[in-house]
């Protein structure tokens, strides 16, 4: 099968990581990057323009777009093409009404749309999607990169605690502050916006708080550094975060449950979900669970066997495979419903 994926940026990890999957697995797969920024509706029309000049003269079988500036080209484009768009629902916690509106259009107008979690189930249904274009597949993890077998970063202190933040979110005073009463505890965070640092100097903790650039290349390593990673909706993919946490052997602790995090981190087995969010109580979870060495292996171990027993890019692969032969079918059913339309005599 001949596949499109579509993303909002050229190096999108886990979308570069499906698009090797789906290859390994016998398909054909070219992946875009529909970007926008600055001049948003100038530059959408040129995406659109370039996408459906590509495949007009080339084609895909399926088109699969995981962002929602990049899945509105990509509709856009495809739609008068009769090529069948499935979406990858993005969650909608902290979404400001305009995108929200925008996400509900695209999921309404796709072929198929993908929920990464049985939690957005009932969003998509409010939204007017039917139930039977609606399935739900993970992200995946590939478990010869994210491994708890590995190298680990260098820690600077007895403790690390690790969290992955997206640029324009703002990552939560209480869980900076947590580590002015966990003296032997440093908080590593991925990415992440500069007001961490403004942060962390202004609670007198800057020594204690390191922000890096979470390259996929040094990040099993990184993780695999942690004694706990915290997961939270300052991430725009939380439950992706907490995958390759727990394939790397680390017990995982969420502040939400939204973002995919019920579904892949069952509590108390591979980890705590959700932590509460006073800073009182986030400290007290993660002091005991620092405290408790053995409670921490039990979830590693726990986590691990989850993930290749669920999650990895094989069988998210084999499960996206079975959503692309639906959608393309839609599209053959309809081209013989209109064939068999067309011969009726009125």
């Amino acid at each position: 099968m001949r596949i499109a994926l579509v993303t909002r940026v050229d190096q999108d990890p886990p979308v570069v990581d499906l698009a090797g999957a789906l290859t390994t697995a016998g398909h054909e797969v070219d992946v875009h990057a529909a970007g926008t920024g600055g001049s948003r509706a100038s530059e959408l029309d040129a995406v659109v323009s370039a996408l459906r000049d590509r495949w007009t003269a080339d084609p895909p079988d399926v088109v699969h777009t995981h962002r929602r500036t990049s899945g509105l080209a990509a509709l856009l484009a495809a739609r008068p093409l009769g090529i069948p768009v499935v979406h990858t629902h993005q969650d909608m916690a902290n979404t400001p009404a305009a995108l929200a509106n925008m996400e509900r259009a695209i999921c309404r107008s796709t072929t198929r749309v993908v929920a990464t979690s049985a939690a957005d189930l009932p969003v998509l249904v409010r939204f007017g999607v039917r139930r039977s274009r609606i399935a739900v597949v993970p992200y995946g993890v590939d478990p010869a990169r994210f491994t708890p077998e590995g190298p680990r970063a260098v820690q600077r202190s007895p403790f690390r605690l690790l969290t992955a933040a997206s640029a324009w979110a703002e990552v939560p005073e209480a869980l900076v502050a947590a580590v002015r009463t966990l003296p032997d505890v440093e908080l590593v965070v991925l990415d992440g916006p500069p007001s961490v640092d403004e942060t962390a100097a202004r609670l007198g903790v800057a020594d204690q708080v390191t922000r890096v650039a979470g390259h996929t290349g040094e990040l099993p390593s990184l993780l695999r550094s942690a004694d706990i990673v915290v997961c939270g909706p300052w991430h725009d993919r939380p439950s992706v975060l907490a995958l390759r946490a727990m394939a790397c052997g680390v017990a995982v602790v969420g502040t939400t449950s939204a973002g995919g995090l019920s579904d892949v981190v069952v509590h108390g087995v591979t980890g705590l979900l959700p932590a509460q969010r006073a800073r009182t109580g986030l400290v007290r979870v993660l002091r005991a669970l620092l405290t408790d060495h053995g409670r921490r292996e039990a979830y590693a171990v726990a986590g691990a066997d989850r993930v290749l027993a669920r999650y990895t890019l094989d069988h998210v692969a084999a499960q996206l495979t079975d959503v692309y032969t639906a959608a393309t079918d839609d599209r053959a059913d309809r081209r013989v419903a209109a064939v068999e339309l067309s011969a009726v005599d009125v």
